[in-house]
């Protein structure tokens, strides 16, 4: 049985503060995270710091409303799991 999602909605703090938990978190990433933000700098800054890690990555855009037709109110959902280590071994 898996190990239950964290979420992690990072668009209530600065830019910074936002880059600071993302490091956090992937140096302490056990189960499935998923990070909420607004900030573009975290969809270039996460490859590059799991790149050496056991850690994949699913980034998703979730637009706002289609009704208002806000794009403010658009963010990303970055949702960060460890990778299958026995699907990982070359033959």
């Amino acid at each position: 049985m898996s190990k239950p999602t964290t979420i992690h909605d990072l668009r209530t703090l600065p830019s910074s503060e936002q880059v600071q938990k993302t490091l956090i978190i992937i140096d302490s990433i056990k189960s499935d995270t998923t990070l909420i933000t607004d900030q573009e700098l975290l969809l270039k800054l996460i490859p590059m710091k799991i790149a050496s890690k056991n850690i994949k990555c699913k980034m998703q855009t979730i637009t706002g409303s289609p009704f208002t037709k806000i794009t403010t109110d658009d963010y990303w959902k970055i949702t960060l799991s460890m990778k299958n280590r026995r699907n990982n071994v070359k033959k």
